[in-house]
């Protein structure tokens, strides 16, 4: 198994940070370390006192930067688009849970007891800002990239989050006959939805793609699971989604091996993503599972395919969903309602000797809702 990949996206709140030459004279001509303190059990209290101040303390600060860069990309809209962006890392110290020696009684030496993490971040100028992209899952690295950054540009960070019907809709679009987002992207398959489930009586979020309880789809489409139709049915929304997508290139004429003949048949050509992201847009992606066409480029696939989605696709199927949005909301109850009829039918057939209560005027007035 291809090991996975988080990207987690921040916005800078001042629009004067979109400018990636300005971004770069900050990092560049940095001094900021941030520092922190370490904690040590009450029982080391006074030898960690006579330490020296660097032997008791965690720094953060800026490891390299990269020039400012281009890609070039077959673009999800048919053109040939580059893509500018800047490279850098932050190094990390982190302390290890072991601090004292085998015999309890002296704390280690800073070397054997502080792990050094350099973590990745790229700026990118897309969907009306300047992202930054910090590639960790972890939460404690994530505070502290964004804690440096912060002091280093004098400019805020904020989340920039995703209105959660767009997963509905991605829902709706993978149960359509054609599938089409625009008429070069289409969802080839979506293998798991992550929700919040919210009534009277009870409250469950579940905002995390790593979650194992997420709903998910293996030997069959996931518009097929009753239990997935029966959540939008129910009016709850999805907070994330794992999804495959394919963005249509060419058509390439094949030719016939035994007669020669060219123009036989025409092959569509395309580029596919393989990724997870929720409303805070942040993703989760492994090395093998894009496919995606550069020029130009001296970055690796994984990077490669986080430069594509965040200014690119992600705008796309954005600008996209606004578009079609007061369309589908006037549709959605009509599509709800026959969702909880095909639930309620499954249920039936699966249960024949189980009596529903008032089980008939619920078909009824669910048949009543979609003819109207």
């Amino acid at each position: 198994m291809s090991k996975s990949e988080t990207i987690r996206a921040v916005i800078f709140k001042d629009s004067k940070m979109s400018n990636l030459d300005e971004i770069q004279k900050k990092v560049n001509n940095s001094k900021v370390t941030i520092e922190e303190k370490i904690n040590f059990n009450k029982d080391f209290k006074k030898i960690a006192e006579s330490l020296p101040n660097s032997d008791k303390t965690l720094y953060y600060s800026w490891n390299k930067t990269q020039p400012i860069n281009s890609i070039q990309y077959d673009s999800p809209e048919g053109e040939i688009i580059p893509v500018s962006y800047l490279k850098a890392e932050i190094c990390l110290e982190i302390s290890s849970q072991q601090k004292y020696d085998k015999t309890r009684m002296n704390i280690l030496p800073k070397d054997k007891r502080v792990d050094k993490k350099n973590i990745t971040v790229m700026f990118l100028s897309a969907m009306g800002g300047c992202y930054c992209l910090i590639f960790t899952g972890n939460d404690t690295y994530f505070r502290r990239c964004l804690k440096l950054i912060t002091e280093t540009t004098k400019s805020g960070l904020e989340i920039s989050r995703l209105d959660r019907q767009i997963f509905t809709w991605l829902f709706f679009v993978n149960d359509s006959v054609k599938r089409n987002i625009t008429k070069l992207v289409s969802v080839a398959d979506i293998e798991g939805f992550v929700g919040t489930l919210q009534d009277d009586d009870l409250s469950l979020s579940v905002p995390n793609l790593e979650y194992p309880n997420k709903i998910t789809g293996n030997a069959q489409r996931l518009s097929k699971m009753f239990v997935t139709k029966a959540f939008i049915s129910l009016g709850y929304k999805f907070t994330g989604v794992q999804i495959e997508l394919k963005m249509k290139k060419e058509d390439k004429n094949i030719s016939n091996a035994n007669t020669g003949m060219k123009n036989v048949r025409e092959v569509p050509v395309y580029d596919t993503v393989e990724v997870s992201f929720d409303e805070e847009k942040t993703i989760k992606l492994t090395n093998n599972g894009s496919n995606i066409t550069t020029y130009y480029s001296s970055e690796g696939k994984v990077e490669n395919a986080v430069l594509y989605i965040y200014s690119l696709l992600f705008p796309l199927i954005i600008e996209t969903y606004n578009t079609k949005k007061d369309m589908f909301m006037n549709e959605l109850p009509i599509y709800s309602a026959k969702l909880g009829k095909e639930v309620i039918d499954k249920i039936v057939s699966k249960n024949p000797s189980v009596a529903l209560l008032n089980q008939n005027d619920i078909k009824k007035e669910l048949d009543q809702n979609i003819v109207n």
